[in-house]
């Protein structure tokens, strides 16, 4: 009786594990074969964009970005959300305009590539902001970069983010003044992370 009830409870055990490990997250293929939820309205944002129907863009930025926000384990998507705003402010209502949403998805992206430890997350986000000509929010991404490059220990990642410094302009990204930094006042050093 007893060797019956312990072989139901590790076969349950099993068929468990193989269920979570075979289920992707938020959406998300974890073998990559699934695109991510937010490239199929992305590319109707770009069909629309060029036949220049700016209100089917909007629609299906929209569903792009709830599906990017919605995919909570994923900085890339708002990174490319935020970039496809852009192109829809120059067409629409001036790039201008569309900067502080992308500013503001960009930032999204840069927490949540803190919180997981990614340098590519805190990379691109930087390379993101540096688009924008934003020179005080690049060097936060750089100190998100350092922080996570130090946490890594791997000497490559110090070499990507040097590297990515001198690429950018070493001496505009240190000069660059900072007048409060958001990710500090909501993340004290070394309070988020991996």
């Amino acid at each position: 009786m007893r060797a019956r009830l312990r072989r139901q409870q590790v076969l349950g055990v099993v068929v468990a594990t193989a269920l979570i490990g075979a289920a992707s997250t938020y959406g998300e293929s974890r073998s990559g074969a699934e695109p991510p939820p937010w490239v199929a309205p992305l590319q109707r944002v770009e069909t629309a964009l060029a036949s220049r129907n700016v209100s089917a863009a909007e629609e299906a930025w929209h569903e792009a970005h709830r599906a990017a926000l919605w995919s909570r384990h994923r900085w890339d998507g708002l990174i490319e959300v935020g970039e496809a705003y852009l192109r829809i402010g120059e067409v629409a209502h001036g790039r201008q305009a569309a900067q502080a949403t992308a500013r503001r998805l960009y930032l999204t992206a840069l927490v949540r590539a803190r919180q997981q430890g990614s340098l590519d997350g805190a990379l691109r986000t930087a390379e993101a902001f540096a688009a924008l000509g934003d020179r005080e929010s690049v060097a936060q991404c750089l100190q998100v970069a350092d922080q996570v490059a130090e946490r890594t220990r791997d000497p490559q990642a110090r070499a990507r983010v040097e590297a990515f410094r001198s690429r950018w302009g070493d001496e505009s990204i240190r000069t660059a003044t900072f007048m409060w930094d958001p990710l500090l006042l909501l993340f004290p050093d070394e309070s988020v992370g991996p």
